[in-house]
C-alpha cells in the first residue's frame, strides 16, 4: 500500500514505521501535518493514512477530517488512527472524525499486522466498487453519472479562474450500423470511440446510446478544436470487422469552451449544437458555436436544449419522403414557437430549436424557397403572416386547433407536452375548434406562464370577440 505515516508524539511510531517498511509498504513520513495533507491530495495512489492524536501544526482528529474530504467519493483512503493506552474517548472521537480504525499503542505487531490486511481488503474492494460504480460497462469510457460529476467539478474550478472546454460527438449512421451489421458490430463501434478516446490520452465519457463527452481540463477553445480534430481522425482511420467484410466508422464532434458563470447544462447545450451543425454538414466534421450566435445565449425558460430537441423517431423519414413542408404544419410549427416564447424562452432560441427539429426531421423547404431562404428566417416570415390575418384558412384552421390542444393541458405541462408528442408533426388528437374562431396577432406578448391570459384569449376568440394589442 501507499501510505503516509504522519509521526507524533508517540513511544509506538519507531515500532510502527519499522513494520511498514518490513512488510514492503510505500512509505512516506511527514512531521508536519499539513504536509502530509498536500502530499494526499495530489498522489492519488496513496491509499492509507497513519496519524496520532499529537501532531503538529494540526491535532490528528483535524487530520482525519481533512483527509477524508479529499479523499472524497472517487478514491479509496483507508484511516488508523494512533490511540495512547486507555484513552476510550480519543478512540470514540477518532472514528467520529473519518478514521477507519484505531490502534493502540501498545498493541502487539501481530494486531497490527492483522489490521494492515484488513486496510489492504478494504481499500482493493473500495477500487473495485468505485471502478464498477463510474465505468460504463460497454465502452470502458466513464459513466453518465462520472462524467457529469467532473463536469460540475471542472465548472466549479472555471469559475475561480481554470479554464477548460468540452467536446460531445457521436457515432455518424449508428442506427443504420446497426441495423445492417448487428448490434455487435455497433457495439464494437462504440468500443472504438472509447480506444480512440484513450490512445490520445483524452478523458472520455459515454453520456447514452452512441453520443460520448470528453472533458478538456486547462485547454481553451483553439486547442480543444485540435484535440477534436486529432480524435475525428483517429476514429475515421480505425476498421469494424463485419459479416460483410472490413468498414469504417466516422464521428461527428461539437466543441463548446467555458464561459464564466456557465452551468454544466449551459456547456454542453451549446456543445450538443455544435453537434448538430457538424452533423448539417455531413457528419465526420467538427464544429464549434459562433462567437456572436443564438446558442450563446441562455433562455429564462430554463430548459436545456439538449433535453429540448430530441431527435424524432425513424418513422418521421419513413412517413415524410421528403415532402415539401406544408402550409397546415408550418401553422403548427408556428403555434409551438409562439408557446415557447410565451413560456419565457428567447425568440431566436425557439425559432432556431424547431428550425432543428424541422432539419432532423429531414422536412425540405418549400421548393421555390430552398435556395434564397433557411428554416428559421422562413418561419419568421410564416408566423408574421399569421400574425398579420394573412394565412390561408388551412394554415389559420391548424394553428387554432393547436392553441385549443395546448389550452386543453396544465400550464406547468404544454411545453414539456407540446415537445415530446411533437404536436406540430399531427401526432396528437385534434380538438375541436370553431370555423369562426380569431387568434390575436400578439399571443406571444400576451400569453402569461400561468396560462390565465391563455384560457382568455381562447374564450374571447370562441366568442369571435377581437382582443385590442
Amino acid at each position: 500500500m501507499h501510505v503516509v505515516f504522519v509521526r507524533s508524539c508517540s513511544e509506538s511510531q519507531a515500532a510502527i514505521l519499522a513494520t511498514l517498511e518490513e512488510r514492503g509498504h510505500d512509505v512516506h513520513c511527514f512531521d508536519d501535518a499539513s504536509e502530509a495533507l498536500k502530499a494526499i491530495r495530489s498522489d492519488s495512489a496513496i491509499d492509507m493514512l497513519i496519524t496520532g492524536a499529537l501532531t503538529a501544526p494540526i491535532s490528528g482528529l483535524e487530520i482525519c477530517w481533512e483527509a477524508r474530504l479529499l479523499a472524497g467519493e472517487d478514491r479509496p483512503l483507508y484511516i488508523l488512527f494512533v490511540v495512547p493506552a486507555g484513552e476510550y474517548a480519543t478512540k470514540i472521537e477518532a472514528l467520529d472524525s473519518g478514521a477507519d480504525e484505531t490502534l493502540d499503542e501498545l498493541a502487539r505487531s501481530e494486531e497490527f499486522h492483522a489490521k494492515l490486511r484488513v486496510a489492504q481488503r478494504i481499500t482493493s474492494l473500495q477500487r473495485d466498487l468505485i471502478q464498477e460504480a463510474s465505468t460504463d460497462y460497454l465502452s470502458g469510457a466513464d459513466n453518465r453519472r462520472a462524467f457529469f460529476r467532473k463536469l460540475s467539478a471542472a465548472c466549479s474550478d472555471a469559475d475561480r479562474g481554470r479554464p477548460f472546454s468540452v467536446i460531445c460527438l457521436d457515432v455518424d449512421r449508428f442506427k443504420a450500423i446497426n441495423d445492417r451489421y448487428g448490434h455487435d458490430v455497433g457495439d464494437e463501434a462504440l468500443r472504438t470511440i472509447a480506444a480512440a478516446a484513450r490512445k490520445l490520452r483524452l478523458p472520455v465519457g459515454r453520456l447514452g446510446g452512441d453520443e460520448f463527452g470528453v472533458i478538456l481540463r486547462d485547454c481553451n477553445l483553439d486547442r480543444a478544436l485540435k484535440a477534436a480534430s486529432a480524435l475525428q481522425r483517429e476514429i475515421s482511420n480505425a476498421r469494424l470487422q463485419t459479416p460483410e467484410g472490413i468498414v469504417g466508422v466516422t464521428c461527428s464532434l461539437g466543441v463548446s469552451e467555458f464561459r464564466v458563470g456557465d452551468t454544466a447544462d449551459d456547456l454542453m447545450k451549446r456543445a450538443d449544437l455544435a453537434l448538430y451543425q457538424a452533423k448539417d454538414r455531413g457528419g465526420d466534421n467538427v464544429a464549434t458555436t459562433p462567437k456572436k450566435s443564438w446558442m450563446n445565449g441562455r433562455p429564462s425558460l430554463g430548459v436545456s436544449l439538449v433535453r429540448l430537441l430530441p431527435r424524432p423517431g425513424p418513422e418521421i423519414n419513413d412517413r415524410r419522403k421528403r415532402q415539401p413542408a406544408s402550409d397546415a404544419l408550418i401553422a403548427r410549427v408556428c403555434a409551438v414557437i409562439d408557446l415557447l416564447i410565451a413560456s419565457g424562452l428567447d425568440e431566436d432560441v425557439a425559432f432556431e430549436a424547431m428550425s432543428q427539429r424541422l432539419i432532423v426531421a429531414d422536412i425540405p423547404l418549400p421548393n421555390d424557397r430552398e435556395t434564397t431562404s433557411s428554416w428559421p428566417n422562413y418561419l419568421r416570415e410564416q408566423r408574421s403572416a399569421l400574425r398579420n390575418g394573412t394565412p390561408t384558412e388551412g394554415a389559420l384552421t391548424e394553428y387554432r386547433s393547436v392553441v385549443a390542444a395546448l389550452d386543453a393541458m396544465a400550464p406547468h405541462e404544454r411545453v414539456r407536452w407540446a415537445l415530446e408528442n411533437e404536436v406540430w408533426d399531427r401526432r396528437r388528437t385534434r380538438p375541436s375548434f370553431p370555423s369562426n374562431a380569431w387568434i390575436p396577432a400578439r399571443l406571444p406578448e400576451l400569453v402569461s406562464s400561468d396560462g390565465n391570459s391563455l384560457k382568455q384569449i381562447v374564450s374571447s376568440a370562441q366568442r369571435g370577440e377581437r382582443i385590442a394589442s
